[in-house]
């Protein structure tokens, strides 16, 4: 997630699950970045955490489809 643009970026447990935090006015890189993970089936799902001055504005989930 920071090689796509994420301030930051943890991963839950063993893998199944990949977060990266943004900032607010980010929204496509965002976006992006889960369409990323998505097409080279990085994680089971991801998700792009957006935050701003005030904290977090919003949360995008994105669930990679079984092969």
């Amino acid at each position: 997630m920071r090689e796509l643009g994420a301030a930051d970026s943890l991963m839950s447990g063993s893998g199944p699950t990949v977060f990266g935090i943004f900032r607010q006015e980010d929204l496509k890189l965002a976006e992006a970045a889960l369409e990323q993970f998505g097409q080279e089936d990085l994680a089971g799902q991801a998700l792009a955490i957006l935050a701003g001055e005030d904290g977090l504005t919003q949360c995008i989930e994105y669930h990679v489809p079984k092969r």
